[in-house]
C-alpha cells in the first residue's frame, strides 16, 4: 500500500512499528475501501523525521492511533497522539488489547473516541463497523456514478420526447447545458 500524497483530506495513522503485522490490514482495508491513508512508509533516508511527520500530522482531517503496550512504551506514537490532540484534530484511537493507559495518557485521551479490536468476534466485523465511522468519512474518495453520456441523446430532441410536438413550445430561445435550443418557427 503507497501512503497518501495530495491535497485531498487524508487519515494520519500512529501506530508502534512492532504492530505493523497487525495494523497494516486494517489501514489497507481501509485504503481498498477508498479512504485516504497516510502512514510513515516511504520515508527517505535522511530526511528530517519530527519535521516530515509534524507536517503530514498538520496536514490531516483525521487522526487514527492503535493503541497497545508498544503504542504506549513509543515516545514517537505519544508524541503523535499529544500533537494531534494538540492540534484539535478529530481522532479516533483503536485499542488493539485490553491495556492500562497510563494516567497521563487517560488524561490526554479524555472523551475521545475509541473502538477496541480485541472485542470484535473477526476482523471483518471490526472493519465493517471502523468504515462505517463518521469521523473517517471526510477521509473517503468520491465514489462517482459511471456518467457517460451520448451525444446523440443531448441533440436528438424528437427521439428523447415524442410526445412533445415542437411547435407548441413556449420559448423563442433557451440555453440548456452550453446548448442554445430554438423553438420552431
Amino acid at each position: 500500500m503507497i501512503s497518501y500524497e495530495g491535497k485531498e483530506p487524508f487519515i494520519f495513522v500512529s501506530y508502534a512499528h512492532r504492530d505493523a503485522t497487525r495494523v497494516l490490514p486494517i489501514i489497507t482495508a481501509l485504503s481498498e475501501n477508498g479512504f485516504r491513508i497516510w502512514y510513515d512508509a516511504g520515508i527517505e533516508a535522511g530526511a528530517e523525521w519530527p519535521e516530515y511527520i509534524a507536517k503530514h500530522l498538520e496536514g490531516a482531517k483525521t487522526f487514527i492511533a492503535f493503541l497497545s503496550s508498544n503504542a504506549v512504551d513509543s515516545i514517537n506514537c505519544r508524541q503523535e497522539i499529544n500533537y494531534a490532540i494538540t492540534l484539535g484534530k478529530p481522532t479516533l484511537f483503536i485499542h488493539l488489547d485490553a491495556i492500562e493507559l497510563s494516567s497521563g495518557l487517560k488524561m490526554r485521551l479524555g472523551l475521545s473516541q475509541a473502538m477496541f479490536l480485541y472485542q470484535y468476534a473477526t476482523l471483518k466485523s471490526f472493519l465493517d463497523e471502523l468504515t462505517k465511522t463518521q469521523i473517517l468519512s471526510p477521509c473517503k474518495k468520491n465514489e462517482l456514478v459511471n456518467c457517460e453520456f451520448d451525444d446523440t441523446e443531448l441533440y436528438n430532441f424528437d427521439d428523447n420526447f415524442p410526445e412533445i410536438e415542437k411547435e407548441k413550445l413556449p420559448y423563442g430561445e433557451i440555453e440548456l447545458l452550453g446548448i442554445t435550443l430554438h423553438s420552431p418557427d
